[in-house]
């Protein structure tokens, strides 16, 4: 706790911009990330303060950190450790120096991601020409965020809908947590499709020949998929069939000339946003709507971060492979998994013509297709349901938001309302709470490797946290994507 009390005085809150704060994040961001990617493998840390200190501050408190990136580039920050892997508490503002007589200066992020390009360490591989802009989009998304928040103050802590509109700046090892590549001329530049502004939005719907139509699924009946998915009651006309997709998803599909095709003879008919109202979760392309018994999962062909968000055909076939073995393991009652919950996906949809060719059969299946993920929200309560990644995330001051919840959680030997006042938790708390939640989540992932084959992606993203009044129980398992069998 001390060491964040040292970086609050550093950065003092409440103080800055959302410019300011939105600098600091993308930078420490990015330093992440080229330090564990780049500078380790690559020898270039210094756990020292450099001979020439014009222009740095000397009243900051920290271990120095310089990276000599290149003979005419290298930066400075203070951190809380000497890590090995690279897992610093960053402890100031980053400076940069270009050559050795220099004076030190905060780094401008214009400046910094033009230096890192021109002068890295690259010997076999050219940088990405799209990182600049990707890097300062995700700093101005990061901007428009906060201030949008700070017109509109939540606890993201408060139930699972607010952790998954209140991941304010994304992965803090991601060079571009924040990047979205949204299609040139989108009204609103997709605020309303965004998470962290709170908005509730409708789907768009297209009504096709229910000839093309094909639902796969375990434990449900045909019918029932449909109706979930997408509502019915938009086309009256028998032999059709409604889909939903996301609403930019819907822009992009019709600037396609084989869909414009379709759409003037009739075959496919646009409703417009006629779908349920539902929340862009922190995923983008997954939606939720708290009443609804599944989570909409649909393609985006937009690159968000460092990936473009569709259900690609083998996702969308493996799906319910995946979701069959993990609901015979919960079945099976193996003590190993006995904190570990899973989000099942047992249905997968989608269209496609059948005067197609093969090519012209996998567009449309992976831009119409569709997941339908269990709401865990209906089974554990919202209000005991917050994504992982909120969790250990910072809020809009960039002050981390986990302390809060582990002052007012109440351990399972306490008496109701034994919490400790936010700001003076005790550190054996502290520690207790952290190993409830590690505890909750190791044993049950490393069970299903070394007992069962099956490797999962526990990153926080893909982790939900089920607590009893903030005190960790269970961690659920969502989004079976990237799951291995061996």
């Amino acid at each position: 706790m001390d060491s964040l009390r040292r970086l609050h005085m550093q950065f003092p809150p409440r103080t800055r911009t959302p410019g300011e704060i939105a600098r600091h994040a993308s930078q420490h961001a990015l330093l992440n990330g080229i330090i564990k990617e780049v500078a380790i493998p690559h020898d270039l840390l210094r756990y020292h303060w450099p001979a020439n200190l014009r222009g740095l501050p000397t009243s900051l408190q920290g271990l120095p950190l310089q990276v000599a990136w290149s003979s005419s580039l290298t930066l400075f920050v203070l951190v809380d450790r000497h890590s090995a892997m690279g897992c610093h508490h960053l402890m100031s503002p980053l400076y940069l120096r270009r050559g050795l007589d220099e004076a030190w200066r905060l780094a401008d992020t214009d400046e910094l991601v033009t230096a890192l390009l021109e002068d890295g360490p690259w010997s076999e591989a050219s940088p990405n020409p799209e990182f600049y802009d990707q890097v300062l989009q995700s700093q101005a998304v990061m901007a428009s965020i906060i201030e949008d928040a700070r017109r509109r103050p939540h606890d993201p802590l408060e139930d699972y809908a607010a952790s998954e509109q209140g991941l304010w700046f994304g992965h803090p090892n991601h060079p571009t947590p924040k990047a979205r590549q949204w299609p040139q001329g989108l009204n609103g530049q997709g605020r309303d499709c965004s998470p962290e502004f709170g908005q509730r939005s409708r789907l768009h719907q297209f009504s096709f020949p229910a000839q093309g139509l094909r639902i796969a699924c375990n434990g449900l009946e045909p019918g029932e998929v449909l109706s979930q998915a997408a509502d019915q009651s938009a086309e009256p006309e028998a032999g059709r069939v409604v889909l939903a997709m996301h609403p930019v998803q819907a822009e992009l599909f019709l600037q396609v000339p084989d869909v414009a095709v379709r759409i003037h003879d009739g075959s496919i008919r646009d409703l417009g946003r006629s779908g349920p109202r539902a929340l862009p979760t922190a995923s983008m392309r997954t939606w939720h709507a708290p009443e609804h018994p599944w989570f909409i999962k649909g393609s985006l062909n937009v690159r968000i971060t460092n990936c473009v968000r569709k259900n690609a055909w083998y996702e969308l076939e493996s799906t319910l492979v995946i979701d069959r073995i993990m609901d015979r393991l919960i079945d099976s009652e193996d003590p190993a998994l006995e904190t570990l919950e899973l989000a099942r996906e047992p249905a997968t949809l989608h269209w496609a013509p059948q005067d197609g060719d093969d090519d012209q059969r996998r567009w449309f299946r992976e831009q119409t297709g569709v997941i339908l993920r269990e709401n865990f929200c209906r089974r554990f309560g919202a209000e005991r349901c917050l994504l992982a990644a909120t969790v250990f995330a910072r809020d809009t001051e960039l002050e981390p938001m986990a302390p809060s919840l582990v002052a007012r959680a109440i351990p399972p030997a306490s008496a109701a309302g034994s919490g400790a006042p936010v700001g003076d938790v005790p550190e054996a708390r502290v520690v207790d709470w952290y190993k409830a939640y590690v505890g909750a989540l190791v044993e049950p992932v490393l069970a299903l490797y070394f007992r069962h084959g099956i490797v999962v992606e526990p990153h926080l993203q893909n982790c939900v946290l089920i607590h009893d009044q903030g005190w960790p129980r269970r961690v659920l398992l969502r989004d079976f994507e990237g799951v291995k069998l061996t």
